[in-house]
């Protein structure tokens, strides 16, 4: 769950983006599940975009603590005026797990996205850091 807002660019924007996951643990070596993103954008108070993804994934486990995975990610953004546009993208990542405490892990992960020229043909290297809440 996470908004943003970016008055200071050429094009102010307001971002509101939930990004929920379900993961089912095969055995103790791989991971299958399915990622699902809804993006809420709001352009300088006037127009509006709505972005939906599907990505489903596969996880390796290759060492305790390091997983390796990729999600192939079906987008569809939706604008509030003009047509949608829908596209693919590929996200390879590595992921490092340290447990604080049974419920609690603490979370290094770095993934190299690639998405399709239809949604803008943006390639991005990201590093995230967090604490994970298991329940």
């Amino acid at each position: 769950l996470s908004f943003t807002s970016d008055e200071d660019g050429a094009e102010a924007a307001t971002t509101f983006r939930v990004e929920p996951d379900v993961t089912y643990k095969l055995n103790d070596k791989v991971n299958l599940g399915a990622e699902f993103e809804f993006i809420h954008t709001g352009y300088d108070g006037e127009a509006v975009a709505n972005t939906l993804r599907v990505a489903p994934f596969a996880e390796y486990v290759a060492i305790q603590g390091l997983t390796l995975g990729a999600k192939v990610g079906f987008i569809n953004v939706s604008p509030d005026e003009g047509d949608s546009v829908s596209g693919t993208d590929i996200k390879p990542y590595a992921k490092y797990v340290k447990a604080l405490t049974p419920a609690l892990d603490l979370t290094a992960e770095s993934n190299y996205e690639v998405i399709s020229e239809d949604i803008g043909d943006l390639n991005t290297l990201t590093l995230q850091a967090g604490v994970t809440y298991k329940f």
